[in-house]
């Protein structure tokens, strides 16, 4: 049996160093997401600790609000091998640094320590004359068009990433809305009268109470009582309560964090007609969550939920059309589901229009439109039509070159993590477009971007850490940074890297 993909919901995580608080303030830039890995022995979706020492390279150990989070281990109480610890999920985890070597945080003096597993740092001092490398920042080879494309969290892609040109790409959502969670589809299948079984009122009442436990609305939030009442309203059919049952054993709220408990709620509640059920069973065979990756399944469910009315379904039914996944590849098909959800004000299939326009893709190519759908997404909140937005500004593409409104939607963006806009935005400090040069800051941006793996920013990590721009020169630090693009398939990084090697 293959190994499932991660079902699309990383694992948070924060840097923290041994004398802080676990419960100091944490913000949207401090969080650095690692993809969860799926282990067929017991269905459940763990983080491995050799993936945690790739990101943070001197971590010593996990906590979780203070206490430490341990290795799993099996009967016999032996640590697995390779070491992991268990997915928390809505829970940003911190991670403590090693005492000694001791670590600056700063992003002014920001190192990359070595480790077994990292090349020998170079013995050159960092105030010596570099060899005559001229590292590639790769703006040219970026700027190609490419074919729309889920995010990472969706599809495998590993292919080089994007610069600031970069085409717009197709983005998938799906989202939990405490409307739909009240919505109630279908009546349980029991005796209304209350003769020989629970009446229909009761099991209404239960979820009701549920509901209000699980939100704090009219007493104090507590997700294990909720779990109580949704567990019974569950087990009598109650098709909302077996849907949110399904999220709460996906996230671990209020019951043990398992994946095939959640599939297995999402199914009962989704074989009742439950549309944003059907949809969340459609997302699980289309990541590979809990079950085998089968695209023309996510496909089937996705029609279903599209029919009872989902808007979400139908911005991923799209998707899965834009892209030919579990279906033959039809944009004009792709075009009226994304149109449909769009009239209902979906921020999604906004942003997904945008970029058909943008790319030509089953419609001719129109920036002006796509500038224009692209606004009424980013207008919602929608983070990657602002990136969108940012890069029409900054490339002149559907409305005149203007980088300080450039910098205005790559802001809003990065703000709320998108690690194109970290990076584009970093690429306008370090040319001063829009806003006064700043190396310092374009590192701090570029790093940002960097630590969500995004190759292109990797590589212009390694670029600064190489010349000395915005931190402290480190050959090895850039070797690793071009490294860690070079292994996405970053050509421009494996350039440098070839460069470095042979002037060394």
């Amino acid at each position: 049996m293959s190994e499932a993909k991660p079902p699309g919901y990383p694992q948070a995580f924060r840097l923290l160093p041994n004398d802080a608080l676990s419960t100091q303030p944490c913000s949207q830039s401090d969080i650095v997401s690692i993809k969860p890995r799926f282990d067929s022995k017991t269905g459940d979706y763990i983080i491995l600790w050799n993936d945690i020492l790739m990101t943070f390279k001197n971590a010593s150990h996990i906590r979780n609000n203070g206490v430490a989070v341990p290795f799993l281990t099996d009967d016999n109480f032996e640590f697995l091998k390779p070491l992991r610890i268990s997915t928390h999920p809505g829970i940003v985890l911190d991670v403590v640094l090693e005492e000694s070597p001791k670590t600056d945080l700063s992003v002014e003096s920001l190192r990359i320590s070595d480790t077994p597993n990292q090349p020998p740092r170079s013995t050159t001092p960092s105030n010596s004359t570099p060899p005559p490398v001229t590292p590639s920042s790769g703006n040219q080879e970026q700027r190609t068009t490419r074919a729309p494309q889920y995010r990472g969290d969706s599809l495998d892609t590993k292919t080089t990433s994007p610069a600031v040109a970069r085409s717009p790409q197709f983005i998938p959502e799906d989202y939990v809305s405490k409307d739909n969670l009240y919505a109630y589809t279908q009546p349980p299948t029991v005796d209304n009268d209350g003769q020989g079984g629970v009446s229909q009122k009761e099991i209404v009442t239960a979820y009701k109470e549920g509901l209000s436990y699980y939100y704090g609305d009219g007493v104090t939030q507590d997700y294990f009582r909720a779990s109580t009442f949704l567990i019974k309203a569950a087990n009598l059919g109650h098709a909302s309560a077996q849907r949110l049952l399904g999220l709460m054993y996906r996230y671990g709220k209020g019951v043990p964090q398992s994946y095939p408990k959640a599939f297995e709620w999402y199914y009962k509640a989704a074989q009742q007609g439950h549309a944003e059920a059907q949809r969340e069973v459609g997302s699980s065979y289309r990541d590979g969550f809990a079950v085998a990756q089968d695209y023309s399944k996510a496909v089937e469910w996705y029609l279903k939920a599209s029919e009872n009315g989902d808007v979400a379904a139908q911005v991923n039914l799209g998707s899965l059309y834009a892209v030919g996944r579990g279906i033959p590849r039809d944009m004009t098909k792709a075009m009226e589901y994304f149109l449909a959800a769009a009239e209902k004000g979906h921020a999604y299939a906004q942003h997904n229009i945008g970029v058909s326009y943008y790319n030509g893709n089953g419609v001719k190519q129109d920036y002006s439109k796509a500038v224009e759908w692209f606004t009424k997404s980013a207008d919602q909140g929608n983070a990657d039509a602002q990136c969108n937005l940012g890069l029409a500004y900054h490339s002149g593409k559907g409305v005149p070159v203007n980088y300080s409104k450039a910098v205005e939607w790559y802001t809003m963006s990065a703000d709320r993590g998108n690690p194109r806009a970290q990076r584009s935005l970093g690429e306008m400090y370090q040319k001063g477009q829009g806003v006064p040069r700043d190396a310092v800051k374009a590192f701090e941006l570029t790093r940002k971007s960097a630590m969500q793996g995004n190759a292109f920013a990797q590589n212009l990590i390694g670029n600064m850490y190489y010349n000395g721009e915005g931190v402290q020169r480190d050959h090895a630090a850039a070797i690793d940074w071009w490294s860690k693009a070079a292994k996405q398939g970053n050509t421009t990084a494996q350039t440098n890297l070839q460069k470095f090697s042979w002037s060394s």
